[in-house]
């Protein structure tokens, strides 16, 4: 009996190997080379950035994003400078060439001496929704520069973390919105769920004006459609910052619309009046 015990376990580890040779290797990812041709293009395109005619620096980025994640080792040398030119055109430039396939060399980055790579890295990593990088984000929440820790707790609360999110409501008040707005949509992407709406709409008491403006803006991507109800209660706001924040929310979780920033006070008014109709 012990005999064809031991017999079964060396033929199950035998399989257990040959199922394993069997396996795909999975390659780490590699930049693409750029030809001696496509660098000094790149070179070119780097120094039309600040040119004082706006269409020629447009341009420029355009080139820059047709070369493709070839380029990103060019880009994010130029993010290490220690006074980097155009830093926020090379992130913007990075963000559309570099591959998700690719999200592990940008993770080596989090790390960098340079806070506009760390904050470009984490940014990035935010953006994918992707848990193995939480680990980047828990290190990268303690970084000495706030513009990194803003982005790892955005990545956290992106990751449907509530404390993450909470911490991303205090941070969010007191910033300048149209500051981060764009930022926070594309890392909050993944993060439309119930339970984080619930514990949102709690931290948002109906006294504090600022909060629950701060509260409503992160509703946006947060809350499902079937908390349009639990939204509109906020139309009755006597304050028109509240309102009218109620109103831009209902438009992007009801219909995905962007909001309206520009709103006055009648129209306000009669947009609520609108919603309250076609919610209640």
């Amino acid at each position: 009996m012990l005999h064809h015990t031991v017999r079964a376990l060396c033929l199950a580890s035998l399989l257990a190997t040959a199922a394993q040779a069997q396996e795909p290797k999975t390659e780490p990812p590699t930049w693409p080379e750029m030809s001696s041709k496509e660098t000094e293009a790149a070179k070119l395109a780097l120094r039309r950035l600040g040119d004082d005619d706006e269409e020629v620096a447009d341009a420029a980025e355009a080139e820059l994003i047709d070369l493709g994640p070839a380029l990103a080792p060019m880009l994010l040398s130029r993010l290490a400078d220690r006074r980097p030119q155009h830093e926020d055109v090379l992130a913007r430039v990075l963000h559309r060439i570099v591959p998700a396939t690719h999200a592990p060399l940008i993770a080596d980055k989090a790390t960098s001496k340079a806070v506009p790579v760390r904050a470009f890295a984490v940014e990035y990593l935010a953006g994918l929704g992707d848990a193995a990088y939480r680990p980047v984000f828990e290190k990268a929440r303690k970084d000495k520069d706030d513009s990194v820790a803003f982005r790892a707790v955005l990545g956290l609360a992106g990751l449907r973390d509530p404390d993450a999110l909470l911490d991303l409501l205090a941070r969010c008040e007191t910033l300048e919105w149209r500051d981060v707005a764009t930022l926070v949509q594309a890392g909050l992407a993944h993060a439309r769920d119930a339970e984080l709406t619930d514990r949102l709409v709690k931290a948002m008491p109906r006294d504090d004006e600022r909060r629950t403006v701060t509260g409503l803006r992160l509703l946006r991507s947060v809350a499902p459609k079937e908390y349009a109800g639990v939204v509109a209660t906020w139309l009755d706001a006597e304050q028109h910052a509240v309102k009218k924040e109620a109103i831009n929310t209902l438009r992007a979780v009801v219909d995905g619309d962007r909001p309206l920033e520009n709103l006055s006070v009648f129209q306000a008014i009669d947009q609520a009046k609108k919603w309250k109709e076609r919610i209640r």
